[in-house]
């Protein structure tokens, strides 16, 4: 969950990932940012997978952004799917960026549901419902919609709750129209988790938008790519060893740690550091961090590639910077961070390299929270 303090918003966007390729965003929760909630600038082969965006109200819910056609190549390779994104200035789009949108929900964003400005956007769009805004898709023109999108109301639980599942359990009434509306069957399409209010797992056909519970991808950062790409995907390089998530386990605990403490005091559970950014500052490739359940009120700014920040038990951590700073700062390639709470004035992640122009690659983002403080939200 990435949020603003208490009565805030995020000054700036949710997520920001720029210059990078092989990004997996999947399974989290962006509300209440000023700006954009998911925003990726000049990105290849991202994978947008399984969140819930709302209340962006002044922006896009998910923007992948090829930047200006002017001066840059179309972007490749990315694919925005499964999201639920609601409540929002505009909803999803890809700027001069090819890909595939899919299987996604975008309903009741002010101007515009769903926008693809390159000429495979007859194909490359389906099976997702826009409703609710001023313009439902903003393609091409002369492109007409994918005769798979919807237009409907999606029929969720309860939205102005924060209730987003759709009306499917005995005695919701009517039944929600995108229960088994998807591209594909939950095993051929990556997803799983429920859609419905008593937790049941969808089955068949998948359903539309936001899964919650659902696993992580199988794929590898950066997700399957479209299925009808305008042309290959390169093949991410080879990994050091030990592969990022598979080294050594250290501990912190924000509450009762100490970081005067030793790497090898610091890989058993009972003396674990104190802060995240020390966890930052002595792993190695491979290895990972993991937080013990609280509050961190410090901003973290990865040292290394190759590290894992995971919280104990998701949703248990909160990580909560100071004025002005992001919660998490990623600069270095194959990091995942997973699990956390953000609770940030500012902005909850950034992912891009400290030298301009430089490249980012393998950066996962699963299974976070960001808001404001206190999860305070105004629509």
């Amino acid at each position: 969950v990435i949020e603003p303090p208490a009565g805030g918003t995020l000054a700036t966007n949710g997520i920001q990932v720029r210059d990078a390729r092989w990004v997996t965003i999947e399974n989290s929760v962006v509300r209440g940012a000023a700006q954009q909630g998911i925003k990726l600038v000049r990105v290849n082969d991202a994978y947008v997978r399984n969140n819930l965006v709302v209340g962006q109200v002044n922006d896009w819910g998910i923007s992948i952004d090829g930047d200006s056609p002017n001066r840059y190549e179309p972007a490749t390779g990315n694919v925005v799917a499964f999201n639920t994104v609601w409540g929002n200035l505009r909803g999803i789009r890809l700027r001069n960026s090819y890909g595939e949108i899919r299987d996604n929900i975008a309903a009741d964003n002010a101007l515009v549901g769903i926008k693809y400005d390159l000429d495979d956007a007859g194909w490359m769009v389906h099976h997702n419902d826009a409703f609710g805004s001023a313009t439902a898709y903003d393609l091409p023109s002369g492109v007409k919609p994918h005769a798979s999108n919807l237009s409907v109301d999606p029929g969720f639980v309860a939205p102005e709750e924060g209730r987003f599942e759709l009306r499917q359990a005995a005695g919701e009434e009517p039944a929600s129209p995108l229960v088994n509306a998807g591209s594909g069957a939950v095993d051929e399409v990556d997803i799983d988790g429920s859609t419905a209010s008593d937790g049941a797992p969808d089955t068949g056909i998948a359903d539309l938008g936001f899964h919650a519970g659902a696993s992580a991808s199988a794929s590898a950062p950066g997700g399957p790519g479209p299925s009808l790409p305008p042309g290959p995907t390169p093949v991410p390089a080879p990994t050091p060893t030990p592969a990022p998530g598979t080294g050594a386990t250290y501990w912190v605990d924000c509450a009762a740690g100490d970081d005067g403490r030793s790497k090898d005091e610091a890989s058993n559970a009972a003396t674990p550091w104190r802060t995240i950014q020390r966890a930052a500052r002595m792993l190695a490739y491979g290895e990972v961090a993991v937080v013990q359940p609280g509050t961190c009120a410090e901003a973290v700014e990865t040292r290394t590639a190759g590290v894992t920040f995971a919280a104990a038990t998701p949703g248990s951590v909160v990580v909560e910077p100071p004025a002005g700073k992001n919660g998490f700062n990623v600069q270095h390639d194959d990091v995942t961070i997973d699990g956390f709470v953000v609770r940030s004035p500012h902005q909850g992640v950034l992912g891009a390299k400290s030298k301009a122009g430089e490249e980012l690659r393998n950066l996962v983002l699963r299974n976070l929270v960001i808001e404001p403080p206190a999860g305070l939200l105004e629509i």
